[in-house]
């Protein structure tokens, strides 16, 4: 079964921001053809970016500050921004909880050479996703996919509301 975007969700992706439209569609393109590993794969990594963005537009600019999210550093795991977006309430409970779904298939997927979305393991855990969608797939892939994809496009449409600033010596009362 084939993933595709409907006329009327490509406009409202385009309306929210037409170059991550651009890149969903593609990414959609993709999954058509991917193997299952793949798939888990490439919508945890999707997920885990979308994370990155929606934290670091909460953080003020600054190149000490992107290094957070380096090897190594405090936010570079995918487990660790789903916990650090949780606590600042830029994501909800039933998002944290999605994401903590998808970082579990992630694994098994990454950690198992031979793992399926036809297995009842991973049926199981896909049948926890609480997102519902017009049109969504059936099978335990198309909506682990389609949950994966939702959860973007909603974090994608928050991004333009938030404001980045710069702190400027001063501004908090501290030395110049």
């Amino acid at each position: 079964m084939g993933l595709q975007f409907d006329e009327e969700l490509q406009q409202q992706l385009d309306r929210v921001n037409p170059q991550f439209g651009d890149q969903l569609r593609r990414l959609a393109d993709e999954f058509n053809w991917e193997t299952d590993r793949g798939a888990a794969l490439v919508c945890a990594a999707f997920l885990d970016e979308r994370l990155h963005e929606t934290l670091a537009a909460h953080f003020v600019q600054h190149k000490d500050v992107d290094r957070l999210f380096k090897t190594d550093a405090p936010l570079s795991t995918f487990s660790a921004r789903i916990r650090i977006a949780f606590a600042l309430g830029l994501i909800s409970e039933l998002e944290y909880k999605q994401c903590e779904i998808t970082r579990n298939i992630r694994n098994d997927f990454a950690h198992k050479l031979e793992r399926s979305f036809d297995e009842q393991r991973i049926k199981d855990l896909v049948s926890n996703f609480s997102v519902r969608m017009q049109g969504n797939p059936t099978d335990a892939r198309g909506k682990f996919i389609a949950a994966c994809l939702l959860l973007g496009i909603m974090w994608a449409a928050r991004l333009p509301d938030v404001p980045r600033s710069t702190l400027k010596p001063g501004r908090y009362g501290y030395w110049e």
